[in-house]
């Protein structure tokens, strides 16, 4: 590289010292001698093997992945506030429901003409408190949202049961509760909680998810 600088470097004084004494013509062709050579080293500098390359671009939310391409579908529905995608992502549960409903998280209640113990389509749900609903006793309503965080279910007693859960947050400050989780098996959402004025970081604390699939930003 030293080398053919000083090179442009002698040619450059030489073409000079002809600039007074030689026509416009003359003039204009030395112009273009100097930036060909210059344009030559510059290139040769990015061919040289010790031209150091451009950092790679850190990765942004859009390119978090779990690597399960139905997961990733499902969360970038969400992130989008895709309401119809999230819809068609949802697996009801065939559930026995019950004609007397005791206790949190109790199986859904028997309409009329249901036995006791009639399996019946429901999907479980949370908002502080845990439930079941059928499809047409519960409305999902997405807007856009960031992806906090997914991890594996590691409690028993988590609920939503699932295999994954997917945590969001959602910037509307007129919203007490900030942070959802999408619960999904390795394809579908099999359950939502829908917060409990809970930030992203407390309901993943709240929750003890601590086997993580794609970490919180940082």
């Amino acid at each position: 590289m030293l080398a053919i600088m000083d090179h442009v470097r002698r040619t450059y004084r030489a073409g000079w010292q002809q600039l007074m004494r030689a026509p416009a013509a003359a003039i204009a062709a030395a112009l273009l001698l100097c930036g060909s050579l210059i344009a030559a080293a510059c290139a040769s500098t990015a061919e040289s093997p010790e031209h150091t390359p451009a950092p790679a671009a850190t990765p942004t939310s859009a390119t978090r992945s779990t690597g399960i391409a139905a997961l990733d579908a499902i969360i970038a529905a969400a992130v989008r506030g895709d309401t119809a995608a999230l819809q068609a992502a949802i697996q009801y549960t065939p559930t026995a429901c019950v004609t007397t409903q005791e206790g949190i998280g109790a199986p859904p209640l028997c309409r009329a003409g249901e036995a006791d113990g009639t399996k019946v389509d429901v999907i479980p749900l949370a908002q502080c408190e845990g439930f079941f609903a059928r499809a047409d006793e519960w409305r999902l309503d997405a807007g856009a949202a960031s992806l906090y965080g997914v991890y594996r279910a590691s409690a028993a007693e988590q609920f939503p049961p699932g295999k994954y859960w997917a945590i969001f947050g959602r910037s509307d400050a007129n919203n007490p509760s900030p942070a959802f989780a999408i619960v999904m098996n390795d394809d579908h959402i099999v359950g939502i909680h829908f917060g409990c004025a809970m930030k992203p970081a407390q309901m993943v604390e709240f929750e003890r998810l601590t086997d993580v699939v794609v970490a919180p930003p940082p």
